[in-house]
């Protein structure tokens, strides 16, 4: 739904926890001026479900998240 008037931060937070609702997406965009509007998507809070990411990755996958990694490695001097 477009709202063209201005919502606080804090006000559309209390409404969400009441609700048991969670902004899981915003994005800024500008019409008139730099950022004067934001897009939310607001969905029903659900329990943490952790998904490891090796198991859906294929070979070709892992293969290039370990070149990432070394490149990264290569060129940023982290330890």
């Amino acid at each position: 739904q477009i709202i063209d008037q201005p919502i606080h931060l804090d006000f559309l937070n209390l409404n969400l926890q009441k609700n048991d609702l969670s902004i899981s997406y915003f994005k800024k965009y500008s019409i008139w001026v730099k950022n004067d509007y934001i897009f939310y998507v607001v969905e029903k809070k659900k329990e943490f479900e952790e998904i490891r990411i090796q198991q859906e990755r294929n070979f070709f996958e892992k293969v290039l998240n370990k070149l990432f990694r070394y490149k990264l490695k290569l060129f940023h001097k982290y330890s």
